[in-house]
């Protein structure tokens, strides 16, 4: 038989556990309550209009809780109970402040007129928290609120389509009313998706339960193996135990609220590696999710693509694998299309909805094509974040989806399917061998391991685990039970992934503080349910305790030894730095690959270094050298066609892992080679010297860098710095 092109979308909803462990019945950040009222609901109302389209739904187990605690009135959040004040306090308004703006202003603020009124407003206001006044606060409340509920709902529920046209003025009844509604929508989540799946329409699958990494809780030097020269945490933690208990739990929570057992798992942040394997085999879970890169190191290959960003290996991508666990066939494993998954993340929410939609079933038809195997099935899986990109499509996500799934539904060519539907039919095709140890991030697990502040976490949550295993030894009797259930249920919240997503240098929030009283707070707790004295260290903040680096001018000359060594050398610490910009949400693109660029001067030459999180040999790495004073010049960086506001009169340029070599702009787009530089290369890690007088200069200049590294399917990323002066030179 002919085969269509099957398609699996996962969306994954979670959220960290905001809940305060000093008062469970107060979570100290609204965002549970807001997605409920947004997006959760909404996901599924949308998808229940397409019958022909069927979608995997992932849901963590603690977000679940979350749910229900707010559902039931157990939990109230910070915001709430503020909203509902008749006066705040000078620390009640900047919470107001820091939090109620939390929209995307073109797409949502600016369609409300006394939003954008109070949006404009807001740089004043938080110098002068007073000059808002009480009428200000309650407005920015209630409109807050308001659209943080799915569209949809506005235009059809009268009591809020009638509060959209009050305006202004609201009442603290206002705001009463429009919580009773946000708890009325969350109601009908876990109805609604148990409705979907009994039809079979969706398929709901699960995480780790308080959404941990994985194999960083059965061994932090599992980190190594996809980056070996990490720096690892003073303190190992290794507690293969606790993958059980979260799998364990997970399963169990997830039967009693959707009536079976799971049959699929995404992995917290589709971390695996085949040291965890066995623990969720004995679980029974019938298939797992990772990455494409992921599966591109297990196989020992580069999943390399085109310009259009096409897989150009697409039979080895586009169907599911076979794990071997003790020699027996284990759970199937799919893997995401990282270009497909981040367009609908990162780029289709500036295009026209109905335009992104026709482009990724334009996408989908290709890859059909291309695979040109009509005869055998494959499976393209599609999996994301399914609640906090929406914030920046317009109509919270639904001219896009709406289209999408409509163009799916009339689709011969394309079939929809839950994972589960597909392996019922077709199972898996080869079995892999291995299982690489990685993440949908750059494959490897630096997002949540190698940084300072994540040496700083790690080596306390290992103490506080090491700690809860030595009263475990100590203690018996069924009081001792009741306290140990309680404090390893702290523990493992406090292994949660979000923590440590925080303290990466590449992330950061408004709200970086509360996410880190969050954890230690988990971690005293741990110790306060068995009777005993939190460690001190645990009061003392682990963020801001190592400053996050900003992009800076050279502090003093350098002549540093060109070694291309991995950890930054100390005759490079006065150099100048260019960082790429954090992210600034909880999503974070999966394929970065620039760490970092320094440079500097001394009497004779110019150093630079460049530090990447990908190999060397896998990119052509360009620096570009740009400066007023050159003649002629070029605009548009190599490879991309990108052009800059900027005279680029030289760059530097190593393809794929080859010694550098120097070239020389013509002008209109035109480059000479030069020749070869003095570098030291290595795995990840590119340093240049070049005599100041050979490329021109005195080392008085502003000089501005722009680093581009590009794939060999052509997608690049860039670096673009502004000038900076060199450190001036005062000869002797």
């Amino acid at each position: 038989m002919k085969h269509p092109l099957y398609v699996a979308f996962v969306w994954h909803m979670h959220q960290p556990m905001y809940v305060s462990p000093d008062d469970p019945s107060t979570a100290i950040l609204p965002w549970v309550r807001l997605h409920a009222a947004k997006d959760y609901l909404h996901m599924a109302e949308v998808l229940s209009r397409y019958p022909k389209v069927h979608a995997t739904f992932n849901v963590v187990p603690s977000l679940l809780r979350q749910i229900e605690q707010f559902v039931s009135g157990r939990v109230t959040d910070r915001l709430w109970q503020i909203s509902l004040q008749k006066r705040w306090s000078r620390e009640d308004r900047l919470y107001l402040l820091n939090v109620c703006f939390g929209h995307d202003p073109n797409r949502v603020i600016r369609l409300y007129p006394r939003y954008l009124e109070l949006f404009e407003r807001k740089a004043e206001a938080v110098q002068a928290p007073d000059s808002f006044s009480d009428q200000d606060y309650r407005d920015l409340i209630a409109w807050f609120n308001l659209t943080w509920i799915d569209p949809n709902w506005l235009e059809r529920d009268s009591d809020l389509s009638g509060l959209v046209e009050k305006g202004s003025g609201f009442t603290s009844g206002d705001i009463s009313l429009i919580h009773s509604k946000q708890l009325e929508i969350a109601k009908k989540i876990i109805p609604t998706y148990r409705k979907l799946q009994e039809r079979g329409q969706i398929e709901v699958s699960t995480t780790p339960f308080y959404h941990p990494i994985l194999p960083l809780l059965y061994d932090t030097d599992l980190a190594k193996e996809a980056t070996p020269d990490i720096r690892l945490p003073k303190r190992r933690f290794a507690f293969p135990q606790d993958v059980e208990d979260q799998l364990r739990l997970a399963r169990k929570v997830h039967r009693l609220r959707f009536g079976r057992y799971p049959q699929g798992l995404w992995p917290s942040e589709g971390a695996v590696s085949y040291a965890v394997l066995p623990a969720i085999d004995r679980e029974g879970f019938r298939w797992l999710a990772s990455d494409e890169g992921v599966l591109g190191k297990s196989l020992g290959i580069f999943f390399s693509r085109d310009g259009h960003g096409f897989v150009q290996q697409p039979r080895k991508l586009y169907h599911p694998y076979w794990t071997i666990v003790n020699g027996n066939l284990g759970p199937a494993m799919i893997f995401r299309d990282h270009e497909l998954s981040d367009r609908i993340g990162f780029v289709y929410h500036s295009w026209p909805g109905m335009q992104a939609a026709e482009d990724l079933v334009i996408r989908l038809r290709m890859i059909r094509d291309r695979i040109d195997d009509p005869e055998r099935p494959y499976l393209v899986s599609i999996i994301l974040d399914g609640e906090n990109c929406w914030e920046s499509y317009e109509h919270n996500g639904d001219v896009f989806l709406e289209s999408l799934y409509s163009r799916l539904s009339r689709e011969e060519a394309i079939q929809t399917v839950t994972v589960g539907e597909y392996l019922e039919r077709f199972g898996a095709r080869d079995m892999l061998a291995r299982v690489a140890t990685g993440s949908w991030i750059r494959a490897d697990l630096t997002t949540w391991i190698g940084d300072p502040e994540h040496d700083i976490a790690w080596s306390l949550l290992a103490q506080a685990r090491e700690d809860f295993d030595r009263w475990s030894k100590e203690h018996k009797g069924s009081d001792f039970r009741k306290a140990r259930s309680a404090a390893l249920d702290a523990l493992h919240v406090a292994e949660g992934s979000d923590w440590f997503w925080w303290y990466s240098t590449r992330n950061s929030s408004d709200q970086d503080a509360l996410y880190d009283e969050l954890f230690r707070g988990y971690l005293k707790a741990s110790y306060r349910k068995r009777g005993e004295e939190p460690l001190p260290e645990l009061d003392v903040p682990i963020h801001g305790r190592w400053q996050k680096p900003k992009s800076h001018p050279p502090t003093y000359t350098i002549s540093p030894d060109l070694r291309g060594e991995i950890t930054l050398p100390d005759d490079w610490r006065n150099a100048g730095v260019l960082l790429p910009e954090n992210s600034t949400g909880a999503m974070q693109k999966s394929d970065g690959a620039i760490r970092a660029f320094y440079f500097g001067t001394d009497l004779r030459n110019l150093y630079m270094r460049l530090e990447l999180d990908v190999p060397v040999e896998d990119f052509v790495t360009t620096i570009h050298i740009a400066c007023e004073k050159f003649i002629p010049w070029n605009i548009t960086l190599r490879h991309s066609g990108k052009e800059v506001d900027a005279r680029i009169g030289w760059a530097v340029e190593s393809q794929y892992g080859r010694p550098p070599f120097l070239y020389k702009a013509l002008g209109y787009d035109e480059w000479q080679s030069i020749g070869p530089v003095h570098h030291a290369l290595s795995h990840r890690v590119m340093e240049v010297a070049l005599p100041l007088q050979r490329i021109g200069l005195d080392g008085k200049e502003e000089l501005r860098f722009l680093v581009s590294v590009t794939a060999h399917d052509g997608r690049q990323e860039a670096l673009l710095g502004e000038p900076m002066a060199l450190v001036p030179v005062v000869a002797d």
